[in-house]
């Protein structure tokens, strides 16, 4: 019995696959998810990164057709492995899949793929978000700990003096201290 699909009402998928009988079952099992699917074949130079999901036969063009750089991507991505075939793993490794398929496809695999697919890039990107605030948190440290040490230097203030004259510039000009010790350290570049 297969498994009870998730609805993904809002989600696009787009499947670039050769048409054919597992193709047919490929496209109705993600129907039954609610997603909107948009079946594309021949596989293009470049595949649309406006999808959601992107379900692709494996194939040694993917990693060029691949609208995006490694570790970057827009879509999910679900690559389709073919029956018995030998392929080069380390090809599957650069696409950077979120999921694989196995032929010839089942209706427990295609879900469970989607789910899994979906979840991945989701984590993979709630990470970056994460990793992008950290880089910012500590840009911002830096700048502020820069900043004191060019007030205390130009105006003969304690380390702690320095810092309130920040949050006081800061609250004054409704801005942040990272905001007011950024442009103390720059124009400290630009005046020397």
């Amino acid at each position: 019995m297969p498994l009870a699909a998730p609805s993904y009402e809002d989600l696009s998928v787009a499947v670039v696959s050769d048409p054919g009988s597992d193709l047919d079952l490929l496209a109705r099992e993600v129907q039954r998810t609610r997603a909107s699917v948009t079946r594309i074949w021949p596989m293009p130079q470049q595949l649309p990164d406006d999808y959601d999901v992107l379900i692709c036969d494996y194939g040694a063009s993917l990693i060029n057709a691949l609208p995006w750089s490694p570790g970057e991507a827009n879509s999910a991505l679900v690559v389709i492995l073919p029956t018995g075939e030998h392929y080069d793993v380390r090809l599957l490794c650069d696409c950077s899949p979120d999921a694989v398929l196995h032929r010839p496809l089942t209706a427990n695999a295609i879900a469970t793929a989607l789910v899994l697919a979906r979840n991945q890039f989701l984590y993979f990107r709630r990470l970056q978000m994460r990793i992008a605030r950290l880089d910012e948190t500590l840009r911002a440290t830096r700048d502020i700990e820069r900043a004191k040490q060019i007030l205390m230097k130009a105006r003969d203030l304690s380390e702690a003096e320095a810092y309130e004259w920040m949050r006081r510039n800061a609250m004054n000009r409704r801005q942040t201290i990272a905001a007011v010790a950024t442009a103390i350290v720059d124009s400290h570049m630009v005046l020397g």
